[in-house]
């Protein structure tokens, strides 16, 4: 092979090296946003929720702003059903109290029977349930945070260092709300 045919072979395969490490580039970089951006908010985000759901948040405001949706749903001005709160900006979910909004939950759950089911996050499913005052079939939440309202998590009395965790945040939101023994 002649020197003039070796030189445009080498050319290519710089170009093919400049490329595929440019690629290389681009993929190390997107990763790195995307877990600056999206996992990150993912995994942090939970801890913060959690602790502004049972640390920050006035209990009897929630208690009210949960049953206030339950009324509604009994007058016919609502209808009973699931709502995306987090991800989906629509207008009905424009209707949804405040004192709700502020936990941001991922979804609100508005049941026929009353209940209002205030979920934070999927998996573990965690949040709340604000029962009707007139509600008198027991109660599917793990804790009491005030009459009426319960927190539940499917992994409560599973770890016990979660529920440790969890019962100290809801000390700590009582005793926020005045509620401490």
């Amino acid at each position: 092979m002649s020197s003039s045919t070796a030189q445009p072979c080498n050319v290519r395969l710089k170009a093919i090296s400049n490329v595929a490490s440019l690629a290389v580039l681009g993929l190390v970089v997107t990763s790195l946003l995307l877990a600056l951006f999206v996992i990150r908010p993912i995994v942090v985000a939970p801890r913060q929720r959690l602790v502004r759901l049972l640390c920050e948040t006035d209990y009897r405001a929630l208690l009210e702003g949960c049953r206030e949706l339950s009324s509604r749903v009994r007058r016919g001005d609502l209808k009973a059903g699931r709502y995306p709160v987090r991800f989906d900006p629509r207008q009905e979910n424009a209707s949804i109290p405040q004192a709700i909004l502020n936990v941001q939950p991922n979804h609100v759950t508005i049941e026929d029977d009353g209940r209002v089911i205030v979920e934070m996050l999927g998996a573990p499913s965690y949040g709340v349930v604000a029962y009707p005052e007139d509600y008198r079939l027991g109660h599917q939440g793990k804790v009491e945070l005030i009459p009426g309202l319960w927190y539940y998590d499917e992994n409560y009395g599973m770890y016990a260092d979660r529920k440790k965790d969890i019962d100290a945040l809801i000390e700590q939101g009582k005793r926020r709300n005045n509620l401490a023994h």
